[in-house]
């Protein structure tokens, strides 16, 4: 069994889902290219903002569904 994410842990996560999300420029985009959540950087790449830059850079992404 995996070790339980604290409250605190949880809330961070969270904010970097929503700032993943809302990203709008190549800057924006860039601590998610080595954010350890594969969810959060999979937000990224989907988000309609993404630059081409910015895809190309998640097509080297190590799990498939980021680099889809």
């Amino acid at each position: 069994m995996g070790k339980r994410k604290t409250p605190e842990e949880r809330a961070d996560e969270e904010r970097r889902y929503a700032r993943a999300s809302a990203a709008s420029s190549d800057d924006e985009f860039e601590p998610f290219f080595t954010d350890p959540n594969q969810a959060i950087r999979n937000v990224a790449a989907l988000n309609p903002n993404a630059s081409a830059a910015v895809l190309d850079r998640f097509a080297d992404d190590r799990f498939w569904s980021v680099r889809m």
